[in-house]
C-alpha cells in the first residue's frame, strides 16, 4: 500500500522543475491526507503535447481507481507559478473522482457526471483555500 509520484521525463521537458515538483507534491500529500487515505494511488506528471495544453497550463484526469495524471504545459515561462497556483487544485480535484470512482460512482448518465463534476470542484476549493477553479475565471459573470 503506497502513494508514489512519478514524473514521466522521457523528453527531459520536467527536469528544470523537478525539484519544485516533488517538493509541491510532497507537501499537497500531507495536507490531502487530512481528508483521504492515500493509498494504493499512483500520481502520474508529464508534459503537454506541442499545443495541447489549456490556457491555464495544467490538467489532470482520474484514469482508474488508482491513478491520476496531472499534464504541465512546461513550454511555459511561469511553469513554477502555474505549479504553485494551480496543482493542489488539479490534485485534489482528480483525486475526489479517483476515490468516487473505487466507491463506484461511476457517471453514467449525465445528471451523475454533473454532480461528480460539482463535488469536486467543491472539495477542489475546499482544499484551496475557497479559490475559484481557474476551468471557471471565463464564465464568473
Amino acid at each position: 500500500m503506497s502513494y508514489r509520484v512519478t514524473l514521466l521525463n522521457a523528453t527531459g521537458a520536467l527536469s528544470p522543475v523537478a525539484d519544485y515538483l516533488y517538493e509541491q507534491l510532497n507537501s499537497l500529500s500531507l495536507q490531502l491526507a487530512d481528508h483521504f487515505e492515500l493509498t494504493n494511488i499512483d500520481v502520474t506528471i508529464s508534459p503537454f503535447g506541442h499545443g495541447d495544453a489549456p490556457q491555464s497550463g495544467i490538467g489532470g484526469y482520474c484514469l482508474s481507481p488508482y491513478r491520476v495524471e496531472v499534464l504541465l504545459d512546461t513550454q511555459r515561462t511561469d511553469i513554477k507559478t502555474v505549479i504553485e497556483n494551480e496543482l493542489a487544485a488539479v490534485l485534489a480535484h482528480e483525486l475526489h473522482h479517483l476515490f468516487r470512482m473505487r466507491a463506484g460512482e461511476n457517471g453514467l448518465t449525465l445528471g451523475a457526471v454533473l454532480i461528480m463534476e460539482g463535488l469536486a470542484c467543491h472539495f477542489e476549493r475546499q482544499v484551496n483555500g475557497g479559490i475559484i477553479p481557474s476551468l471557471f475565471e471565463l464564465i464568473k459573470d
